[in-house]
């Protein structure tokens, strides 16, 4: 509801926090991040609270950017004032990653985290690919590393492909 009302990002998170920090249980919270692409300009914003970070990539799979957490966890303490990550100019090809920590900490049989490094190989190898296509290698590899295991977190990925 906040975001349709067009406030600035860092607007939202703050009145998100302050309504989610009443309306929680103590111990309770979210993370979260929010993004705008303008268009005209392939301008990225971003607030993000306490997420994992996300990533801008390369039309060759590699970081330009990393999109690092601006605050808390939102409903963990009122008053908190949100800040916006630096800004990003995307470019053709480039490709924003977000995800959760599920998928970071997918374990293999033997008790070893996907991490950060099985999900930037993933995005090596898949660096031509659509942005549908990404997500499902992405969620192909973590199946595989997991060897068909339950996975104790959900695993949410989100890939922008920007394209001409």
């Amino acid at each position: 509801a906040l975001v349709a009302m067009d406030l600035p990002l860092v607007r939202v998170f703050d009145l998100a926090n302050e309504n989610l920090h009443h309306e929680t249980d103590a111990g309770q919270f979210i993370t979260s991040v929010l993004g705008r692409i303008d268009p005209a300009t392939r301008e990225l914003t971003y607030v993000s609270a306490g997420h994992p970070h996300g990533y801008v990539l390369d039309s060759h799979g590699e970081v330009r950017n990393t999109l690092e957490s601006t605050g808390l966890p939102l409903a963990v303490i009122s008053g908190v004032e949100y800040e916006a990550g630096p800004p990003v100019t995307l470019v053709p090809g480039d490709k924003v990653l977000l995800l959760t920590d599920g998928i970071l900490e997918a374990e293999s049989p033997a008790g070893e985290f996907f991490d950060e490094e099985g999900v930037l190989e993933v995005m090596r190898r898949t660096g031509e690919l659509n942005a549908q296509e990404t997500v499902d290698a992405l969620m192909r590899a973590v199946e595989r590393f997991g060897g068909g295991g339950r996975q104790d977190d959900d695993l949410t990925a989100l890939v922008i492909r920007i394209v001409d």
